[in-house]
């Protein structure tokens, strides 16, 4: 009976991030693509550890590897949210408007 709700978990979470990928895909926003990348490690990780469950021992010497690299991913990757939403707009590369010419007002 646990097998079977752990597979269930398993298919759930795995249809989560094909629909996540898909939804991302096709929207327009260049911008989503990090949260999908933040999505895809932790649920990512999760499926690995469902798995190295579902597999038993077998499993259990190279699942928990991957696990920790997807988890470090999403880890890199809130950092890189967090840390772009808090920079200013000219220090990420916005373009501002150029000074004028001649030194200032009323030239």
């Amino acid at each position: 009976m646990s097998e079977i709700l752990l597979t269930t978990v398993f298919v759930v979470l795995l249809v989560d991030v094909v629909v996540a990928f898909v939804v991302t895909a096709r929207r327009p926003v260049t911008d989503r693509w990090l949260l999908s990348l933040l999505l895809s490690g932790t649920t990512g990780a999760a499926l690995v550890a469902l798995l190295t469950v579902l597999l038993g021992p077998a499993a259990a010497s190279r699942f928990p590897d991957v696990a920790v690299v997807l988890i470090g991913l999403a880890s890199l990757t809130a950092v890189v949210r967090l840390t772009a939403a808090r920079t200013p707009g000219a220090a990420r590369g916005a373009r501002t408007s150029p000074a004028p010419l001649g030194g200032g007002a009323g030239a």
